[in-house]
């Protein structure tokens, strides 16, 4: 994907709802400026017009800072998803809409037969070599966990990355944590169909790839209460029941400690 598609969005993420409800829920100004420096850390951008307006654009990015997709997504005042695209899609769209020929590069990234080769927020990896790694579901739950824990400014700090779905954690994109501590923290649910898959794909990682160590966390799997378990909560929704300063006032110690 051009460099310049990334770009167009990344200038405008404080006009997304996203962030206007995270700084809704956490008003002080330190709340602020971290959310700030995440997001730009990450290159989070916003949709500014048309039908997409307010959404939240989140790049994959590799480690060689190559932008493989943009997932663009509307959340409701939970913070739970209620539209979910892609950048290519609204441009081909939007072009279309216009009667022009769409750029040549939306139709041979259309012919693709994969477009996310790589895990968001890959890009950190350079540029924190030595720090171990976190992997959740959602580019929206690596978002609010390094809001709440905080960037890997340390070398015992996680770099929180993205698989993008359930099926998104696999054994080629796994090469690039090589040498790494590697923690992975599914969603919860009753039928636990979450960790079995990743507890099952570590394992393929742990024999295929030269890791430090790769575990799969059990911290939901005990947290979670019955509902939040049939709703198929995340790490997202546990740290969003705690204001950002309260958290970091009296939980996030304690809490770095289970993470662990």
């Amino acid at each position: 994907m051009p460099d310049y598609v990334l770009q167009r969005t990344t200038s405008h993420f404080t006009e997304t709802q996203f962030y206007k409800i995270l700084i809704a829920r956490n008003i002080s100004e330190k709340a602020r400026q971290t959310l700030d420096k995440v997001l730009k850390e990450y290159a989070i951008g916003g949709i500014i017009k048309g039908k997409w307006e307010g959404a939240v654009s989140f790049p994959f990015i590799d480690a060689n800072e190559k932008t493989h997709a943009i997932q663009v997504k509307s959340f409701g005042e939970d913070l739970h998803t209620v539209g979910t695209t892609f950048i290519h899609a609204i441009l081909l769209n939007y072009q279309k809409s216009l009667k022009v020929e769409p750029e040549a590069w939306i139709l041979n990234y259309y012919n693709q037969e994969k477009k996310i080769e790589c895990y968001f927020g890959e890009h950190l990896l350079t540029k924190y070599p030595l720090n171990p790694v976190a992997l959740v579901e959602a580019p929206k739950t690596a978002i609010i966990a390094t809001f709440y824990f905080g960037l890997p400014t340390s070398l015992d700090s996680f770099i929180w990355l993205s698989t993008y779905n359930l099926t998104g954690l696999n054994v080629e994109k796994s090469r690039v944590l090589e040498g790494r501590k590697v923690v992975l923290f599914p969603d919860s649910s009753i039928t636990e169909i979450a960790f079995n898959k990743w507890s099952h794909t570590a394992s393929k990682i742990r024999k295929e790839i030269s890791l430090e160590s790769i575990n799969v966390s059990t911290f939901l799997k005990e947290k979670a209460t019955h509902l939040e378990k049939e709703s198929g909560a995340d790490l997202a929704d546990y740290l969003l029941q705690y204001d950002w300063d309260e958290f970091h006032r009296s939980v996030k110690s304690a809490d770095s400690e289970e993470l662990k």
